[in-house]
């Protein structure tokens, strides 16, 4: 049942990169998979995982918007941003391979390290899910903001505010699950958080086809 985890994302970031056919699309791939193996390197040595969950919507968020979701993410994007030279409109194009590539390493880790008994369906197939959806999302967005310009405009607030709040739901889920609150508003928001991101990818490739 691990095998779901493991090849999600890693399978969507070869389909990707083979779609596309940009050696600096590959590059970058690369890049986010070497900073996966980096952080996990660095969170075995230095931080303990094996957390016992309290029974707390505002502590599970937090830790799951800071440890999983939110924070790697963005801090990922940052570093790349402000260190290579790319112009804006290729570091837009490289948040989806960037974060592909790093989630290829870290969610199976995550998944692994932090577990103590036995997985859940939440676990091995939703979450993954989940995190795919949120990459999706902001894929779509970071594009559209990077394509706003610069300056103060209500585009730019839009696809930020937009962007905070895809950022916002998976460990907004991901607390509800752990405290056993309101389980099927969880499950509820899963799913049209997921089929949104579908039709994201599923709409171009009508398009192109039709």
């Amino acid at each position: 049942m691990f095998l779901f985890t493991v090849i999600l994302i890693p399978a969507t970031l070869v389909f990707y990169c083979v779609s596309v056919r940009d050696k600096m699309i590959v590059a970058v791939s690369l890049c986010g998979i070497l900073s996966g193996f980096f952080v996990c390197i660095c969170t075995s040595l230095f931080t303990f995982m094996h957390r016992v969950p309290l029974y707390s919507f505002g502590s599970n968020f937090s830790y799951y918007a800071s440890r999983e979701y939110i924070l790697p993410i963005v801090l990922l994007f940052c570093v790349y941003f402000f260190v290579t030279k790319d112009d804006f409109s290729f570091k837009a194009r490289a948040f989806f391979p960037l974060s592909l590539g790093f989630l290829s390493v870290f969610v199976p880790y995550i998944t692994v390290s932090a577990k103590q008994s036995a997985f859940s369906f939440y676990e091995l197939f939703a979450k993954p899910v989940i995190w795919l959806s949120m990459v999706i999302f902001l894929k779509f967005l970071v594009v559209r903001l990077f394509s706003s310009g610069t300056g103060i405009k209500l585009s730019v607030i839009m696809y930020s505010v937009l962007a905070a709040f895809v950022l916002f739901v998976p460990p907004f889920i991901n607390a509800l699950w752990v405290v056993n609150w309101l389980n099927v508003l969880s499950v509820i928001t899963g799913l049209f958080y997921v089929l949104f991101a579908v039709a994201l990818c599923v709409l171009p490739l009508k398009k192109r086809f039709l």
